[in-house]
């Protein structure tokens, strides 16, 4: 992957959420890779955090705090509303989600097992297409107009509870790529 051009490898351990003691399974799979002599700690209010460093990759094993989990593209529920004025969601602009089977999803929100985010949150497979063939496709560039012009009618997207947790949003980004998609 670091060959790649992958700086950032961010794995999160959801079976490690109730743990009493989450260090010690984030440092269990640190060693599988040899390189629990270089962990930093960075944990946050979002959760516990272990960075190392592979080349010039860095991993980060993470076990996130369940009083900041969103909506999970309105799969978990009584969350309570998401605020009217949330502002625009820079996922799909700004970074991409893989899954295990291989499926460029809009955003890291999309669980694939769930037939409505199946149906509206996969963009296609690596298998099938190559990741800029997806990236720049007609299907994830509508739904970037649709979310910068505010008609978003993306099943998904418009019960998700997340936009007012995601970091603010890139404005000269978000400039580029209405230039890039004509807007």
């Amino acid at each position: 992957m670091e060959a790649s051009g992958v700086a950032l490898l961010r794995i999160t351990l959801y079976d490690a959420i109730n743990s009493d003691n989450p260090r010690n399974i984030l440092t269990k799979y640190i060693k599988r890779c040899n390189l629990e002599d270089c962990l930093d700690d960075i944990s946050d209010k979002f959760g516990t955090k272990l960075r190392t460093q592979l080349g010039d990759m860095s991993i980060i094993y993470y076990i996130p705090d369940l009083t900041r989990f969103t909506s999970r593209g309105g799969i978990m529920q009584d969350l309570g509303d998401m605020p009217k004025d949330a502002a625009l969601c820079g996922l799909p602009f700004s970074s991409c989600a893989i899954d295990y089977e291989g499926n460029l999803k809009i955003c890291c929100e999309i669980y694939p097992e769930n037939e409505v985010h199946r149906r509206a949150g996969i963009v296609g497979n690596l298998k099938e297409h190559s990741f800029l063939e997806l990236w720049f496709s007609e299907e994830y560039n509508q739904l970037r107009r649709d979310m910068i012009s505010g008609n978003l009618n993306n099943e998904v997207c418009i019960v998700c509870k997340s936009k007012p947790k995601n970091a603010e949003v890139d404005k000269e980004l978000i400039t580029l790529w209405t230039d890039y998609l004509g807007i």
